[in-house]
C-alpha cells in the first residue's frame, strides 16, 4: 500500500517513496480533503497498526483495500463497462482479469503497460490497437477508468498476488476534473507508447 495522511488531507498514491518514483517512473497521486474519506482511511491505517481485523462491509464504498474487497471491486468495474476501458498499469497477469478484458474487447479499450516480459501475453492477445507499452518513463502507476466516469487509482497491480495476498489501497472517484486530468496524461503517454518490444 502507498497511503499518506497529513493533518486534514490524504494522498492515495501509486508511488513508493523512492528516488525512482519521483524521477524515473510514471506515478499518480490522488490528493483529497474529504472529511469522510479521511476518517475512513485513518481507520484503515489504525486497524492495520493495531492488527485489528476488518471486512468489506466495514469499508466506505469509495475505498478499495486488498485483499479485502479489492478483487471484487476491480472485477466489477471491468465487467460493468459499457463503452470504454482505459488502463495504465505496470502489468496485467491475473487470469480472471484477462478473461474479463477478453469478454469486453469489443469496447473502446486502451491499455498502456510497462515494458516488461510479463506483459508479452496481453500485448500479443489484444494487439497494437488496444495495448501498447511505454518505454519511458517506467509505468509503475495503477489506474483504471471505466466509461470515462469512474476512476480507480491505487497501489494494486493486476496480479493474483497483489489482489489476493497484499495489503493494497485504492480510491474510487467520480470527480470529472480529476478524470479529465488523468485522461490528458494518459493520452500523452499513449502517444509516446509503442507496440513491439
Amino acid at each position: 500500500a502507498k497511503l499518506t495522511i497529513i493533518d486534514d488531507a490524504y494522498i492515495v498514491q501509486t508511488a513508493n517513496l523512492t528516488a525512482s518514483s519521483f524521477t524515473k517512473n510514471r506515478e499518480h497521486f490522488l490528493y483529497g480533503i474529504d472529511t469522510t474519506i479521511l476518517s475512513w482511511l485513518t481507520q484503515v491505517f489504525l486497524n492495520d497498526w493495531y492488527d485489528t481485523a476488518y471486512y468489506a462491509s466495514d469499508l466506505h464504498p469509495n475505498i478499495v483495500i486488498c485483499p479485502i474487497n479489492c478483487r471484487a471491486v476491480v472485477e466489477w468495474l471491468l465487467s460493468s463497462a459499457t463503452q470504454s476501458i482505459v488502463i495504465q498499469t505496470q502489468y496485467i497477469t491475473d487470469p480472471s482479469i484477462m478473461d474479463i478484458l477478453k469478454e469486453k474487447s469489443s469496447l473502446d479499450m486502451q491499455i498502456v503497460v510497462a515494458d516488461v516480459d510479463s506483459n508479452d501475453a496481453v500485448l500479443k492477445y489484444f494487439g497494437p490497437d488496444k495495448v501498447k507499452y511505454l518505454p519511458k518513463p517506467y509505468v509503475h502507476t495503477k489506474m483504471i477508468l471505466i466509461d470515462d466516469k469512474i476512476l480507480l487509482v491505487g497501489s494494486m497491480n493486476m496480479s493474483a498476488n497483489s489482489l489476493d495476498e497484499n495489503r493494497e489501497i485504492g480510491l474510487l472517484t467520480l470527480d470529472a476534473q480529476v478524470i479529465q486530468n488523468f485522461l490528458w496524461q494518459f493520452a500523452t503517454d499513449r502517444k509516446a507508447s509503442k507496440w513491439r518490444r
